[in-house]
């Protein structure tokens, strides 16, 4: 595996076309588009295309897609702040009933 090169503002590697960029909001990733990631998922965004980019897509009885499907499961992990709780797909919404905290 190729490593990554992270600074303050890009995250690339020779492994992949893939690069992820930092904005005002967060993190993009060239293969997620209109996704903002935080930090981390965007390095964890970039380890995947690290991986699939450099060994192509893995057999279905490779032990990697352990890895790659916690891998993904962090990308669609989101942290809202209460009273809002994060909802299929993404978003945050308010939690009935509960005021800020």
């Amino acid at each position: 595996m190729s490593g990554i090169t992270i600074t303050d503002t890009s995250m690339s590697s020779p492994a992949t076309p893939h690069t992820a960029a930092a904005t005002s909001g967060g993190w993009t990733v060239s293969w997620l588009p209109g996704r903002t990631l935080d930090r981390n998922q965007a390095i964890t965004a970039m380890t995947i295309a690290v991986m699939v980019g450099g060994r192509g897509v893995p057999r279905a009885d490779d032990a990697i897609w352990l890895h790659l499907d916690g891998w993904a499961a962090e990308l669609w992990h989101r942290r809202c702040p209460r009273p809002y709780r994060a909802r299929r797909g993404g978003a945050c919404v308010k939690t009935p009933g509960r005021a800020p905290s």
